[in-house]
Parts: C-alpha cells; structure tokens; sequence
C-alpha cells in the first residue's frame, strides 16, 4: 500500500526534481575486531572516531550535489586555512557527527539555493 501512495505522490514530478540522499558512517580510526583467521582480538581498545558522509543525487542521475560531511572538529587541522566547500564539499560539526534537523535543514537551504 504504502509503495502505491508514494508512486502515485512522485507521479506529479518530474525524476530531476526528486532528491535522494542516503547517509552512511565511517568509523576511520576502529582496529578491526577479526583478523584472517576470523578470531576475536582481545585488548583493543575501539577508538570511536567519526565521519557521517551524505551523499545526494536526483532520481534521474542528472544532478549530484556536493557530499555532506559530518565531523566532531569545529575547523579540523588537516584543512589548513580551507573550508570544507573550498575542498569540494559541505562540512558541519557537532560532538557527536550526527545528523541532526538543524543540520538537515540547513543542507537542504543550501541545496534549495
């Protein structure tokens, strides 16, 4: 039913004016709990650094958008004097790299712009 409802409500758009955008998390710093021998390692500490990538496309393929990415570090080092747009994509910060409605609705500003 509910594929029904929301084909008949994309129906009135055209595909380039439908936005998808899918987040995913990446855990850059964790040591990997298996190894080859797919055993347990013991006595490692995970280290829980974060990014939280967005990535957002139209239904047709024909526009990408800039990634949105999601740190803990207000102005991180490895940017040196850059912004995140000056390197390509949308940077925003928070203590935990979480997506959060402020920063949601502050991406979809940008892209409405």
């Amino acid at each position: 039913m509910e594929q029904a409802q929301l084909k008949k409500l994309t129906d009135q758009y055209s595909l380039r004016n439908i936005l998808n955008m899918d987040e995913t998390g990446l855990n850059d710093r964790m040591p990997p709990d298996r190894g080859l021998a797919t055993a347990q390692f013991s006595g490692k500490k995970a280290n829980k650094h974060r990014l939280m990538y967005a990535l957002t496309t139209t239904a047709d393929g024909s526009g990408v958008f800039p990634a949105l990415v999601i740190g803990h570090a207000q102005h991180p080092r490895c940017f040196g004097k850059m912004s995140g747009r000056d390197l390509g994509f949308d940077y925003w910060w928070n203590k935990k790299a979480w997506m959060t409605a402020s920063i949601f609705q502050g991406y979809l500003k940008e892209l409405d712009t």
